[in-house]
């Protein structure tokens, strides 16, 4: 990958904190949710959790 583009994705994973909380939007049929999650990025893969218990899980 050439240097422009290097410094590009650099920049744009140096938004990402490892451990932030982000809102997820959903939607129940007709009804549209917008759902607290945690998003981790490490190793430049991101993931979304959320409690095991939570409403949302269900």
């Amino acid at each position: 990958m050439d240097s422009k583009k290097e410094n590009i994705k650099n920049e744009i994973w140096n938004y990402f904190q490892n451990f932030q909380y982000v809102f997820l939007a959903t939607s129940e049929g007709d009804q549209p949710r917008v759902r607290p999650v945690t998003l981790i990025h490490l190793a430049q893969r991101f993931w979304v959790t959320t409690g095991t218990y939570d409403k949302k899980v269900a």
